[in-house]
């Protein structure tokens, strides 16, 4: 399954989050992810988990907190 990567920003309480999305490509709705990144920021190794969700069908959402 293809996966489509969006890098999006939004606002927060205390300012801009910048976030990355992962998702199955198609328009069915799909089950939601949310990621939370560890104290060292988001990892590649995160990235790489959100990559792997998105491949089993999961919208997966990693903000960069």
């Amino acid at each position: 399954m293809q996966r489509v990567l969006d890098l999006i920003n939004f606002r927060g309480p205390f300012g801009r989050i910048n976030a990355t999305v992962l998702r199955p490509s198609g328009i069915a709705p799909h089950p939601a992810v949310l990621l939370l990144q560890e104290g060292i920021g988001v990892t590649p190794h995160l990235l790489r988990v959100a990559e792997r969700l998105a491949s089993d069908g999961y919208l997966a959402l990693v903000p960069g907190l």
